[in-house]
């Protein structure tokens, strides 16, 4: 393992390549990479970065299952308290809310929440799926015609409560 005080780097887009295409430019971890990633975690008794969460996922609990390569088991871990876990990973603005909080983040850089949580996703569809260059997929089309009228909840609600 590397220095435990900096984060693994992320995989990326070469500069010259992305400026060709509109194509993802952050890759994220592969299951190798945040496995050593989330063995930085301390597994913090009071663990600050669930304050910080505005949903209060338990960063632990996940991070704890990603260090194991329970991808699955992690996934269900943040599916606990979110009903989106994989919007979750995308938009919701870590560096300013867990991450922060991150006791790692002291001495040294904070965990990446935002990224393991991002690239599990990915990892858990390439493993469900077996595909084998699997691309970011920004939107996962359900096989279902669904109308959404303006007294129905929002499609990702409905998407959702499908899933479950």
């Amino acid at each position: 393992m590397a220095n435990v005080l900096e984060r693994v780097p992320v995989r990326e887009q070469d500069p010259k390549v992305r400026a060709t295409n509109f194509e993802e430019v952050c890759y994220g971890y592969n299951k190798e990479e945040a496995m050593e990633e989330a063995q930085r975690c301390i597994n913090c008794k009071n663990a600050r970065c669930i304050q910080g969460c505005p949903v209060s996922i338990n960063i632990p609990g996940f991070i704890s299952h990603v260090k194991e390569g329970n991808i699955e088991e992690a996934y269900k871990v943040i599916g606990e308290s979110s009903a989106l876990p994989a919007i979750c990973g995308r938009v919701c603005p870590q560096e300013s809310q867990c991450e922060s909080k991150c006791i790692r983040g002291i001495k040294g850089d904070p965990i990446s929440i935002g990224k393991l949580k991002d690239s599990l996703l990915i990892t858990l569809l390439s493993m469900t799926l077996n595909l084998q260059n699997l691309r970011r997929q920004m939107d996962i089309k359900l096989q279902l015609s669904v109308p959404v009228l303006p007294d129905l909840p929002a499609p990702e609600t409905l998407q959702s409560l499908v899933m479950k």
